[in-house]
């Protein structure tokens, strides 16, 4: 069956910023489709594949890259929102893939001189690359060296980095060329805060939501891709350090200040529709708070009215709740219990005539990573 979801691929503008001309609906052409969603980055990664001619996958092997798409419902709710983040092109015997992963155009190095002084060199840039995707940075260090030494390295390292790398094996193989089967890989735009990296030398405290709201300004004013409205930030209510040590990347900036949650339980984050940063009150501080439940043999997921809610609109960070398995007694506090469960990610799969989702915790499976979300 086709895919039943609007699929809008749009035109990458200038320096990687989305724009709003249309390239595509990939919808009728899709073969399969699978997203993730999760509580700490939001809409996290999208894969679709389709056969294609030769000169489609040319084209998006050639101008794909950094293109945006909007995933919505048949209804025009928005489910998926990101990225094209890696192309792959199944030619014949020969697989052609080409990623923006390992891609840096504006390099930095750091260095140790031979007198053991600390330096850092001029960021080195490649405005090509840069005009074309944004700037992503990449830091290297080196040991006993000079500062033109470290330029050097620098300027090697942007001739390899600047531009999207193949990540496959060359081959040449006899055979027929046939179809050829395109992978379309996107990335959630929460991704972008790892391009950058910053710093800041205030040693006074703020709010920590409220950092995030200035970092969100900062970082655009550099990579025009995310919104800076903070309407969907809940204040956390705590204070925390505003120093941010040299070349640390926003995202680690951001989740350094979001894992100490309001001091009494966790935050839930990332980037969703419109490419707006949400901040919510996580949702295992209310258990009894069922958001979605089911029954044992039955497909279907329900909200707490009893509403079939489609598998593409399931989002992270709610409770699950199993109506077979109801507990006799639960303990209030407990988000996990026999009958529920607090979600942390979402998959969605469609392929064929089927249609899924997968509700996952949320992954903190030991003492360690629990105190290590709490800032602990």
């Amino acid at each position: 069956m086709p895919i039943p979801l609007n699929m809008n691929v749009f035109e990458r503008g200038v320096a990687g910023v989305p724009s709003t001309a249309l390239v595509t609906d990939l919808s009728s052409r899709a073969e399969s489709y699978s997203h993730t969603i999760s509580d700490q980055f939001g809409f996290e990664s999208m894969q679709t594949s389709m056969t294609v001619t030769l000169d489609e996958a040319i084209d998006w092997l050639m101008n794909g890259l950094m293109r945006s798409i909007i995933v919505s419902g048949p209804e025009a709710t928005v489910c998926w929102e990101g990225y094209l983040s890696s192309v792959s092109a199944k030619i014949g015997q020969k697989t052609v893939t080409l990623s923006l992963d390992s891609m840096a155009n504006r390099i930095t190095v750091v260095f140790i001189d031979l007198n053991g002084a600390p330096g850092t060199t001029t960021p080195v840039n490649q405005t090509t690359s840069q005009a074309l995707y944004g700037i992503k940075d990449r830091v290297s260090s080196l040991d006993s060296t000079n500062a033109a030494t470290a330029i050097f390295r620098a300027t090697i390292l942007l001739a390899d980095l600047a531009f999207p790398k193949s990540r496959e094996s060359a081959q040449a193989l006899s055979g027929s060329q046939g179809d050829v089967g395109l992978t379309l890989s996107f990335t959630g735009w929460y991704g972008t805060l790892t391009w950058l990296v910053t710093t800041f030398a205030s040693s006074g405290t703020a709010i920590t939501t409220t950092q995030v709201g200035s970092l969100l300004v900062t970082y655009v004013a550099i990579n025009n891709f995310l919104s800076t409205s903070t309407l969907n930030i809940i204040g956390s209510g705590i204070n925390s350090p505003q120093q941010i040590d040299p070349r640390t990347t926003y995202r680690e900036a951001i989740e350094d200040r979001l894992k100490l949650g309001t001091g009494t339980f966790p935050l839930a984050w990332g980037i969703y529709e419109d490419r707006k940063f949400y901040v919510e009150t996580w949702a295992g501080a209310a258990p009894n708070t069922i958001t979605y439940q089911g029954y044992l043999g039955d497909a279907n997921v329900y909200d707490a009215a009893g509403g079939i809610v489609p598998p593409w609109m399931v989002r992270p960070n709610a409770i699950n709740q199993v109506n077979d398995l109801l507990d006799v007694g639960p303990t209030a506090t407990a988000p996990d219990a026999a009958a529920r469960t607090y979600i942390g990610r979402v998959t969605c799969t469609i392929s064929g005539d089927q249609v899924g989702v997968t509700l996952e915790p949320s992954g903190l499976d030991s003492v360690e990573t629990r105190l290590a979300i709490l800032g602990e």
